[in-house]
């Protein structure tokens, strides 16, 4: 019991000091909303819970402990080696699953880091740093009733964002990447009948693709030409050859798409328009000139700290119109949002591996020391009969090896049926990816075993004359 309630008071410092540091590190702002805290009825559960162990744990040994034999106990220890087999079996058996269930825990946690670096290396088509994101609520009233347009708002305010200093390019958008589907058509292409297949439609400005930096493939950008008493022109992505055009080059082509028949002038890189993990759909971009109404989304690419631009940015805009509400924000910001979620699921899933994994090494060392102790009489006629240290070393090394093997086998087992689990929030990765199952085991075995060597080392200095006299 002691021992159970030194423990609890340890354990409740983490939460205590663990829980602002997890606050500050979450990417997502939506937790600031949230009202996260310590909870008395889950401490109170969570410390009961560890007195109990102690109960429990204590129990069993307490028991045998007030029952002894005294005839078998009277006779120098004999007949006691049934009992002392299986303490220790119990106490090995403890630590495997110890070892096993740090295994299948730090599999969930490799498998989810593992995950998440490939989410990240996904080529996204465009470059989220240095851009500042606007976006825009309804004009107000004001606005209208001193008998301005929305075009003139939205020419005002990019006007006056790409003479900031420190701005590189200002443009027009109605979806930024990753922003989802603002609308969709079906499309025909050339003199071909109309498609099943649905495009994206996304209207932008000149420069746009210049300012998110999109890689432009094949022909032009939109430029301030492009207006609407200009020939209709559009941009279409690579899913857009890949699937309508069979991969050729879409620049000459007509396509018909929820409007006119407009020329294709342009070909970009894919942009992914849900997430990351989902492949860009086709996607047909035309001038916001030429598409009625203005997009209410401003990009502005910086030459300075986007993050020390945006108190300007918001200045600028109210400038133009103080009622306007605007929201605003870094690409980059918002990119780590959208990864939150399975970053926040690795570094727990970590969290809890790493703790497990300390367990298992002290629950290995602690019985490797027990046995050492017991065994020193037996070490110390080793060593006098010319057992070196190394012998020693191995010897008592090799018991903790024996049950590091046997946790591993039993842990790989069940991380081949529990990480399946894990299947649906897995990305560029398999339930059983080889590499996580190659280097995870890897690095329990050697925490393991460098755990097991600290009382190993210990009994390596066991001087024969004491051990002989032990017992």
């Amino acid at each position: 019991m002691v021992l159970a309630i030194l423990g609890a008071a340890a354990g409740l410092v983490v939460p205590a000091l663990g829980l602002p540091l997890f606050m500050h590190a979450a990417p997502l702002r939506a937790v600031e909303a949230v009202d996260v805290h310590l909870n008395t009825a889950v401490l109170a559960f969570t410390t009961g819970l560890a007195l109990l162990t102690g109960v429990a744990f204590g129990l069993a040994p307490a028991l045998t402990a007030s029952r002894p034999n005294l005839v078998v106990g009277l006779k120098s220890g004999a007949g006691q080696a049934g009992t002392a087999v299986h303490r220790a079996r119990l106490r090995s058996g403890l630590v495997v699953a110890e070892l096993a269930a740090a295994l299948v825990l730090l599999m969930g946690a490799g498998l989810l880091a593992r995950s998440l670096l490939q989410l990240l290396a996904v080529d996204l088509g465009f470059r989220a740093d240095h851009v500042v994101g606007v976006r825009m609520g309804r004009l107000s009233k004001s606005w209208f009733l001193q008998g301005h347009a929305r075009s003139e708002f939205y020419g005002a305010v990019r006007e006056r964002l790409a003479a900031l200093p420190g701005v590189a390019s200002v443009a027009l958008t109605d979806v930024l990447p990753l922003g989802g589907i603002a609308r969709s058509s079906t499309v025909r292409v050339d003199d071909a009948p109309p498609g099943s297949v649905d495009v994206s439609l996304r209207a932008v400005s000149a420069d746009y693709f210049k300012t998110v930096e999109a890689t432009v493939i094949a022909g032009r950008d939109f430029t301030l030409a492009d207006r609407s008493d200009a020939a209709p022109v559009a941009v279409v992505n690579a899913a857009f050859a890949r699937e309508l055009l069979h991969g050729s080059d879409p620049v000459g082509h007509q396509v018909w798409a929820g409007g006119p028949s407009r020329t294709i002038v342009g070909e970009v890189k894919d942009v992914p328009q849900l997430a990351r993990d989902v492949p860009a759909a086709p996607e047909v971009f035309f001038p916001a000139a030429q598409g009625g109404e203005p997009p209410r989304t401003i990009v502005v690419r910086t030459k300075v700290d986007p993050a020390g631009l945006v108190a300007t940015i918001r200045r600028t805009v109210q400038e133009v119109d103080p009622d306007q509400p605007a929201q605003i924000f870094t690409l980059a910001g918002e990119l780590a949002k959208s990864a939150a979620p399975r970053r926040d699921s690795a570094v727990l899933l970590g969290a809890f591996a790493l703790v497990a994994m300390v367990l298992a090494a002290v629950g290995l060392a602690g019985v490797i020391a027990y046995l050492v102790a017991h065994r020193t009489h037996e070490i110390g006629v080793r060593v006098a009969l010319g057992a070196g240290r190394g012998d020693v070393l191995r010897l008592v090394v090799g018991d903790g090896a024996r049950l590091v093997a046997v946790g591993v086998v039993i842990g790989l087992v069940g991380a081949v049926a529990v990480t399946r689990v894990l299947s649906s929030l897995l990305y560029g990765v398999t339930a059983t990816d080889p590499v996580t199952f190659l280097v995870v085991p890897l690095v329990l075995v050697v925490v393991a075993l460098g755990a097991a060597a600290v009382p190993a080392r210990r009994a390596t200095r066991v001087d024969p004359v004491v051990a002989l006299r032990y017992e």
